[in-house]
């Protein structure tokens, strides 16, 4: 059911003589005048204020002359002159309409006097309806529950959704209705502007030639269509579109849509916009997206992702007037007396205007039709006939400046003469690209880089890179992927120019090679490229001859092994009867000698006390419990922690039993330790391969042991490095290099496959960015040693004075400041797979963590067998014997 509430207005005069109160409720007006008689009008005799307020004034004037005499009658009669430019002539009853959810405070009588210009003579008073929007019942009983109460006008502030059944009952009951969304109608005023034609122009400038169209509501085919005769020929492809009543829906329609369409046009809410996107940051994907709907003050980017989201905003956040209804914003408390908060809503923006346009309309209406503000109460909206005509209320109005912008309506009621920022919502920042007005159309004011003249240029770029994994490598359809890809297209969007992708020729870095550089250096120098986008290391060497932008990245130097054989197939030392061999010989010799001399002992106190024992036992008609058999039945049972049911009951042998039972429990703690001292030694010559080395320990190995071979890329920078290096360990690194060079490798890829083909004989030395990939990746065979050997930049080279270097260092700063850059670099390391258990983690704890085996532990079921044979032997032999002693008697 809907929620109803009614706004009570107070207005008071003091003064020392007299104090003057009207109080308006639903039922009476009462005057007060000094300590005179209260006279009380009716309802019915109140509904003309100007009738009221004149019947105040000529009992007021009589009573002062009676009171005060001349003096006192030119003072009152003064506040009586002052008292009807501060009263309202006229007031007109709004009904609110709004879904669940509604922000209640921005209803309050207090807030939407914002908007009322003091010299007008209307006073609007509320009647607030909450309704959910999806029963239609609940909206026609709030409909009809305003127009009982006599409005004369209805508000909706809630869902797009509830429009199209308002917009029909507004018209049926001649209520104007001020939307604040768009839909148009005969009695409609709708606050909020249309965004079709800027779409249309953003679509233009983005040259979209495909997209994929979403909405929430039942008119977004109709958008979409209307959007689409605005474009004409040629027209895009629209690849889907998909109408999602959440974002979980919408997320799950954009992961299916096909590679390379990731434009999305929205028609759904801003809050459901930024949700779509958050969930859309996992995928790994760039989605760019523009919302149709405008939004007033945009607070947050994207939280993650490589995504962007366009946004058209109907608010100038510069502007005065928005300053001052935030300040005031600030002041408002709810009905509770708690402070709101502080954060203003964009409702609040659109309830402002809303206001602001009502006044000024129905101050019109009371100019030239002022019959028409008064509505007969407690009728039947199904027979209402006491609508306002359709001419009476004019829609074309002209305010000025709102917070929302320029307050101009058509004759239909939709916005004229607005301007619309244009934001671009990406990771951690929101830009300001540019604005579109209903005259002059799009101005994109995007700050671009410098070298104006160069950036006109149509020419394409010219890109040269290196197939290697993840910056760049070849998919199941032969099509160019990875890192360099994409930062290549964020880049080409930053800097507005285009780039053409080609391989370097002969597959290098780059090295001086006979006074002549080979490689992408020697490409960049030979002018047969303009820019090198790869993982190429920053030396002073190359510095020499070309220039470098701003760095990619920063990594490390270590080295890509071969996993070590798998813990489940490594042989064990670790014998069936190793579990015997945890204690020596002799040491086993003094613990049977040890139990045996103790049953011995255990039988001597029990035949020397005598009596205790022997006499219980022979009471219960029992065998002697403490007999030769019985001591030492009850010494082992004490040794292995067993219960033999004999239990000692003379003072002496109780004793003697607490040593015992001690004696016990320090032999099975040493025994206990001994034997796992023994596992974890076994597990020794594991250790050794299984642990995660350092990069320093790796090379130690090669310089001691000669194994395993370590090889580098040929004639890169990993090999110069250590070839001039002045570290002593460094140094026979490189001299090792030079002798050997059949360790070195033409490619990452060559090296990747000798590491996987050598089993742990061959190890290769290149950049972390790539070692942790290939660690990655199925089958999962390859570990990353711990530790930098030393670490280096990638960035992107270009030769001296070229004139696109302050292009490209603004595009990569652009990006880096923006978080495109980190989240690439999520995309293509961290994310990729998740096949393989990470390659920086240490293989130790995972040998330690391993269960004993079967081998290991079989000795236990052998001496059990051995034992259950020599049982069953015994109990023939016992049976024998009993049988032979049956028959002889």
């Amino acid at each position: 059911m809907f929620r109803k509430t009614k706004a009570v207005r107070y207005r008071a005069c003091n003064s020392n003589t007299s104090v003057f109160v009207f109080k308006k409720t639903h039922r009476n007006i009462s005057c007060v005048l000094g300590h005179s008689r209260r006279r009380t009008l009716t309802r019915r005799e109140a509904s003309d204020d100007r009738l009221a307020i004149g019947d105040v004034y000529q009992m007021g004037l009589i009573r002062s002359v009676k009171m005060f005499g001349r003096e006192g009658t030119t003072f009152c009669l003064l506040l009586f002159l002052v008292i009807p430019l501060l009263a309202p002539a006229y007031r007109v009853k709004i009904g609110v309409i709004g879904g669940p959810g509604t922000d209640r405070r921005q209803n309050s009588e207090k807030f939407w006097s914002f908007g009322r210009n003091q010299s007008t003579p209307v006073a609007l008073e509320l009647s607030e309806y909450e309704v959910p929007y999806w029963s239609t019942l609940e909206v026609v009983k709030a409909v009809c529950g305003a127009a009982r109460e006599g409005a004369r006008a209805l508000v909706m502030q809630g869902p797009p959704r509830m429009g199209p059944l308002l917009a029909t009952y507004s018209e049926r009951l001649g209520l104007p209705l001020v939307l604040d969304s768009l839909t148009p109608g005969r009695t409609h005023v709708s606050l909020l502007p249309d965004t079709k034609a800027a779409t249309i122009a953003l679509l233009r400038h983005y040259g979209w030639t495909s997209f994929a169209f979403m909405y929430d509501t039942e008119h977004g085919a109709d958008q979409l269509q209307a959007i689409l005769q605005g474009l004409g020929d040629p027209l895009p492809q629209v690849e889907a579109f998909w109408r999602a009543y959440n974002a979980e829906e919408g997320a799950a329609f954009a992961r299916h849509l096909p590679a390379g369409a990731e434009r999305l046009l929205l028609d759904t809410s801003e809050e459901m916009a930024d949700q779509l996107f958050d969930k859309l940051a996992a995928s790994g994907r760039s989605f760019h997206g523009i919302l149709l709907r405008p939004v007033g003050i945009v607070k947050r980017g994207s939280a993650q992702g490589i995504s962007k989201l366009t946004k058209f905003s109907y608010v100038d956040e510069k502007s005065e007037l928005l300053k001052d209804l935030d300040n005031r914003w600030r002041t408002i408390e709810d009905w509770s007396r708690r402070p709101i908060s502080k954060d203003l809503p964009d409702s609040a923006l659109v309830t402002h205007d809303i206001s602001r346009v009502l006044h000024a309309a129905f101050s019109e209406v009371a100019r030239a039709h002022p019959e028409s503000l008064r509505a007969p109460l407690g009728i039947d909206c199904f027979n209402y006939s006491s609508g306002m005509p359709t001419e009476v209320f004019q829609r074309n109005i002209v305010l000025g400046v709102g917070v929302t912008g320029s307050l101009q309506f058509d004759e239909q009621g939709q916005r004229e003469g607005y301007t619309l920022g244009i934001l671009e919502s990406t990771p951690f920042s929101i830009n300001k690209i540019g604005m579109w007005t209903d005259t002059e159309g799009l101005k994109i004011s995007r700050q671009t880089p410098p070298t104006p003249a160069f950036q006109k240029s149509d020419r394409a770029i010219r890109v040269t890179s290196i197939l290697v994994s993840p910056f760049l490598r070849r998919n199941p359809d032969g099509e160019l992927e990875g890192y360099v890809v994409d930062f290549l297209d964020q880049l080409s969007q930053v800097i507005g120019r285009r780039f053409q992708l080609q391989l370097v020729k002969d597959g290098r870095y780059g090295m001086e090679k006979n006074g002549r550089w080979i490689g992408m250096i020697g490409e960049l120098l030979n002018n047969e490229t303009d820019l090198v986008v790869a993982d190429l290391t920053k030396t002073p060497e190359r510095e020499k001859v070309i220039q470098y932008c701003k760095s990619l990245m920063t990594v490390g130097l270590n080295i890509l092994l071969h996993k070590p054989q798998d813990v489940h197939q490594v042989p064990s030392s670790f014998g069936p009867f190793s579990f015997l061999t945890v204690w020596p010989v002799e040491l086993w010799l003094m613990v049977t000698c040890a139990t045996i001399l103790f049953g011995a002992a255990c039988y001597a106190a029990a035949r020397w006390v005598g009596a205790p024992d022997r006499v219980r036992a022979l009471e219960s008609k029992g065998t002697d419990s403490l007999s030769p058999c019985g001591s030492l039945w009850f010494t082992v049972g004490a040794l292995l922690q067993r219960d033999t049911g004999i239990y000692p009951r003379s003072f002496t042998h109780r004793v003697w039993a607490l040593l015992w039972w001690a004696f016990c429990f320090f032999v099975l703690v040493c025994y206990v330790s001994a034997l796992s001292a023994a596992l974890l030694t076994n597990r020794t010559h594991v250790t050794s391969t299984h642990s995660r080395k350092t990069s320093h320990e790796v090379i130690q190995d090669l310089l001691q042991t000669g194994s395993p071979s370590i090889g580098t890329i040929k004639y890169g920078s990993t090999f110069s490095f250590f070839k001039l290096s002045s570290v002593g360990v460094y140094r026979d690194l490189g001299r090792y290099l030079e002798e050997h060079p059949d360790a070195m490798a033409n490619a990452n890829s060559e090296g990747l496959e000798r590491v996987r083909s050598s089993g742990g004989a061959y190890a290769f030395m290149t950049e972390s960015s790539s070692t942790t990939f290939a660690a990655n990746q199925p089958p999962c065979d390859l570990v990353v040693s711990s530790g930098f050997l030393t670490t280096r930049t990638f960035a992107p080279a270009l030769r001296k004075n070229s004139t696109l270097k302050e292009v490209v260092d603004h595009g990569v700063l652009t990006l880096v400041e923006t978080g495109v850059m980190r989240q690439l670099y999520e995309k293509w390391w961290h994310n990729y797979t998740d096949e393989c258990e990470d390659p920086n983690l240490d293989l130790l704890p995972k040998v330690y963590s391993q269960s004993m085996t079967l081998h290991e532990v079989s000795g236990v079921f052998y001496i059990l067998l051995v034992f259950a044979v020599t049982s069953v032997g015994a109990a023939f032999v016992e049976h024998f014997v009993s049988s032979n002693r049956l028959s002889l008697k």
